[in-house]
């Protein structure tokens, strides 16, 4: 762009725009993504005129073309959803797609605000005659000829790394495949130092509900072959991908090869030299392993991807919880000594005795059926379907946080998100106060919060976030 130029930018999140995700069904909502792309030029055209500028001159240079950058995020989410490899010959097309309806939706709407509200001052009708917008369908170009443009440009695609990770709740950004189903992110806090958070792939997240909530059982070894991440991702591919998208694209556009380490110079010139034949305008390269660390990483060597097979008899622990003046009976299985999986259930008969029964069994008798066994001076106690007995929301409350636990999301994270809510003798609540309890001593806190007495680190005694330092305590 030329000096004094604005980036006004904004992204349509696709991975919200594929119907019946996961299944046969799964299809992409071209309607409404024609609907979106209007309703954005307009927002961001609407943006201009409100935005107080810091230069005159960029405000001249904004007046005169108008200029704004609509793009896309979620990209591999949605292929995700679909069924779709990222950088195999379906995601080709499906991409060049999806640009083709971008460009003339938004070309589109930028005539219909040239006629609403006049055309950007600098427009010349001779600009249909040469470059981009010749490749936009005929009838569309003599609109434009005839009634002019409200913007100068009007598609970017920008990496939108911080706009995804946090309204797009870690989408996949951009165009980018999904950099990995878990990874760590690092977070740089008002003092410049530095913490390390775990964060999940947004449409990995889904994916994992869908299958709890369908009773689909997950193999790590064996996932779906659409399943792929950016190190699964040939470098050409990616190539290939932001080659289709950035024919459609009258700005700019971002993406980033993460480079193995061991990436020769040669290998180097031989992948931009690749990108330069698919006309890229650009590209971007990290070399992992180098002298700058990444913002996210994997580390697969400490940290499991995915949750270990459940065995068909579960040792567990019994607790007695009040919910709403209920007696609750919470089972906690556990698997290698930790938190594998919960369930609620009632005892109607008054069978169990949580003062003697503590431990007991929990027997897998089919998808989504389970029993408890219980040992007991009297013989073995046997409560069937313990699943069965309570409302869709506590089920469903109950398959979210083993869900969590069996894919190793952090034990503190799960319990400070469980005692958030205001009120008293809730699921929520209870469960919290069980699974703390299971917050090995020693532990250090996740939080960035320092002691407020002395300053020292927070670690967790007795599942209270605790200062060894001083004995200060703070309990939820």
């Amino acid at each position: 762009m030329p000096s004094y130029s604005l980036c006004c930018l904004s992204s349509i999140n696709l991975s919200k725009l594929v119907k019946h995700p996961f299944t046969d069904k799964a299809e992409f909502d071209y309607d409404r993504f024609k609907e979106l792309v209007h309703m954005g030029v307009r927002f961001l055209d609407n943006v201009l005129d409100v935005t107080e500028y810091p230069l005159e001159k960029i405000k001249q240079m904004s007046t005169q073309w108008r200029r704004i950058g609509l793009g896309i995020t979620g990209l591999a989410d949605a292929m995700f959803k679909l069924g779709i490899r990222y950088g195999g010959s379906s995601s080709i097309d499906f991409t060049s797609e999806l640009g083709k309806v971008l460009a003339i939706e938004s070309y589109t709407s930028s005539v219909e605000l040239a006629r609403e509200k006049g055309s950007f001052p600098a427009f010349d009708e001779n600009i249909g005659n040469y470059g981009f917008i010749k490749k936009l369908p005929k009838e569309l170009q003599q609109d434009i000829k005839k009634y002019g443009l409200r913007n100068i440009g009007l598609n970017t695609t920008a990496p939108v790394g911080t706009t995804s990770l946090t309204v797009g709740n870690n989408c996949s950004s951009g165009i980018e495949p999904i950099f990995a189903l878990q990874y760590d992110r690092t977070v740089r806090n008002d003092d410049s130092s530095t913490y390390t958070e775990t964060v999940y792939d947004d449409g990995w997240l889904e994916y994992l509900q869908y299958c709890s909530d369908n009773h689909v059982e997950i193999d790590p070894s064996n996932l779906p072959k659409y399943v792929v991440t950016s190190h699964e991702v040939k470098i050409k591919e990616g190539i290939d991908v932001q080659a289709a998208f950035q024919y459609w694209i009258d700005h700019s556009i971002s993406r980033t090869i993460n480079m193995p380490y061991e990436t020769t110079l040669e290998e180097y010139k031989d992948i931009f030299m690749y990108a330069w034949e698919k006309k890229l305008k650009g590209i971007t390269s990290f070399h992992e392993g180098a002298s700058m660390a990444g913002v996210l990483s994997t580390n697969n060597k400490s940290k499991q991807r995915y949750a270990k097979k459940r065995p068909e008899i579960l040792p567990c622990e019994i607790y007695e919880m009040q919910i709403n003046k209920n007696r609750v009976i919470a089972l906690v299985g556990l698997l290698d000594n930790k938190p594998y999986e919960v369930f609620l259930t009632d005892d109607p008969d008054d069978m169990i005795n949580v003062k003697h029964a503590k431990v007991g069994n929990i027997v897998k008798v089919k998808t989504g059926k389970y029993d408890l066994h219980i040992e007991s001076k009297r013989g073995e106690y046997i409560l069937h379907d313990i699943s069965s007995v309570f409302d869709d929301e506590w089920g469903t409350l109950g398959r979210l946080v083993s869900m969590s636990l069996r894919h190793n999301v952090p034990l503190q994270f799960i319990v400070d998100q469980l005692s958030k809510t205001r009120q008293f003798n809730t699921f929520s609540k209870s469960m919290a106060r069980v699974l703390k309890k299971y917050i090995a001593d020693g532990e250090k806190a996740l939080s960035a919060n320092k002691c407020p007495e002395c300053g020292s680190a927070l670690v967790f005694i007795e599942g209270c976030k605790s200062c060894p330092q001083c004995g200060f305590s703070k309990c939820d």
